[in-house]
């Protein structure tokens, strides 16, 4: 066999880091794809969009925050799908070909990380995570080869290698890109105290930041392609990863992405500890229910979703359900009980990211704030009733809601939502300043004598104000 041949042949990874890192790696990457979908109004909005391939432009649709919704909400299903352990002969390459499609068809998603999970997903198709194996081990001690896993390394490197070549620049190198893009104040003054302490130009301790930076990645570049270098390649990769995070880099979920990858080349020791976790998953008897599990699973789940608000709900959980049931592998139904378990936690899963975050009601924020912008008063008033809904504590939710009825003339139903915003948040004077429209339109001297006084206070030269407190001075109880 050839050293080429050998390279990627001999490339061999036990069942515990595989699992480990599959746990890890795709349920980073569920989060991320639930928190697209706040963006989701934004795809198509008003028949603009540019994709990242111009020469299809013409020939490729343009996308509608709908299915781009259903599209991020799918793609979350099946990465926490994957990572609790689903099969993922179909699955996967049905989440990378999604994937590849919200990326590539628009430049909405900016994010050059996106491209490389493309990469990584796509090699990931290649892998065999459930591959049959003759003599199993408790502890995941077994060994399978790869070159799939092979290539994801070669990928890493490849990534470290031209990160690296992009910055030999001479701003770079001077120091100059790095002081102006780290804006922490503690980095700052730390870096500050460091030159005087070391006597030296702040200047030239920047260009020693930037170029220990480069020669760094360079070095993790080639870690990855040497084993008896893991440790130190992991610690020195980490460290640039945990450093992006504190100095609070615009970057997503990037760094996560990538510590995660690291756990392909983490010590033996820390992938046992952690594969033992999986004593504490829930199990059942494979085969003890069948066929009933997975019906009452697919209903139990389309329960669950039915608590996120949706738009569109019936049909997201339709085709979430659909997919579910069209991803069982006929041939293998002696773990259908387990298959249905890990298909209501993975709906338990998105419900608790809808309570826990605000996507949901960020994306009818979004949906509201651009319809708004463009005239279409009916959906924004739509959207902004699902913002305060979703989010009885959002003072703007209920300001953009009174706003959107007050500019229709709905002065009456324009009130209670006013009035609320104007409780949640008392020192915003705009809130107060419609309300006293509102209230003046309506012919209620006394409230809009107060809501301007109010405004006055908090901004003693609004002439809107002015005018209405003057009109209704009389009216002050």
């Amino acid at each position: 066999m050839s050293a080429w041949n050998r390279y990627w042949e001999s490339f061999t990874i036990s069942t515990a880091r595989l699992s480990v890192f599959r746990f890890c790696f795709f349920l980073i990457l569920g989060w991320d794809c639930w928190d697209q979908i706040s963006h989701a109004p934004r795809y198509g909005a008003g028949g603009l969009n540019v994709s990242h391939l111009p020469m299809l432009d013409d020939l490729l649709p343009t996308p509608e925050r709908l299915w781009m919704l259903g599209a991020f909400v799918l793609m979350s299903y099946l990465a926490f799908r994957i990572a609790l352990g689903g099969a993922t002969r179909y699955a996967l390459p049905l989440l990378t070909a999604l994937w590849g499609a919200t990326y590539f068809i628009s430049q909405l998603d900016s994010y050059q990380h996106h491209y490389l999970i493309f990469l990584v997903l796509l090699i990931c198709c290649f892998v065999p995570w459930d591959a049959p194996r003759e003599d199993p081990k408790e502890d995941g001690s077994d060994e399978r080869g790869s070159w799939a896993v092979r290539l994801l390394t070669v990928q890493i490197s490849v990534l470290y290698f031209w990160t690296a070549v992009a910055k030999m620049d001479p701003l770079w190198l001077s120091g100059q890109t790095l002081s102006t893009q780290i804006k922490v104040p503690w980095v700052k003054e730390w870096m500050l105290s460091a030159a005087q302490t070391l006597d030296t130009d702040i200047a030239g301790l920047w260009a020693l930041a930037a170029v220990a930076v480069t020669v760094g990645e360079l070095a993790v570049a080639a870690g990855w392609q040497l084993r008896r270098f893991y440790l130190p390649t992991m610690l020195l990769g980490l460290s640039f990863h945990i450093g992006v995070e504190l100095v609070e880099f615009k970057i997503g979920l990037f760094s996560y992405f990538m510590m995660s990858i690291y756990l392909l080349i983490a010590p033996s020791s820390i992938i046992r500890a952690l594969y033992g976790f999986r004593a504490f998953a829930p199990r059942l008897p494979g085969g003890a229910v069948g066929t009933p599990a997975l019906a009452i699973a697919l209903v139990a789940g389309a329960a669950i979703l039915s608590r996120v608000p949706f738009e569109s709900a019936a049909l997201i959980i339709t085709l979430i359900t659909g997919v579910a049931l069209a991803l069982e592998p006929r041939s293998d139904a002696g773990t259908r009980d387990q298959r249905a378990l890990i298909h209501v936690l993975v709906c338990l899963m998105i419900l608790g990211l809808h309570t826990q975050t605000e996507q949901m009601r960020d994306y009818f924020r979004f949906l509201g704030g651009d319809t708004r912008r463009r005239g279409d008063l009916i959906t924004a008033t739509m959207a902004y009733r699902n913002v305060t809904e979703i989010d009885p504590t959002y003072a703007s939710g209920f300001y953009r809601l009174g706003d959107l009825l007050y500019r229709q003339k709905k002065y009456e139903d324009a009130v209670a939502p006013l009035e609320q915003a104007r409780v949640l948040d008392p020192d915003e004077w705009q809130m107060h300043l419609r309300a006293a429209q509102v209230y003046d339109a309506l012919g209620r001297g006394p409230e809009a004598y107060a809501a301007a006084s109010r405004v006055l206070q908090l901004k003693p030269d609004q002439s809107t104000a002015k005018k209405i407190a003057s009109r209704h001075r009389t009216s002050d109880p």
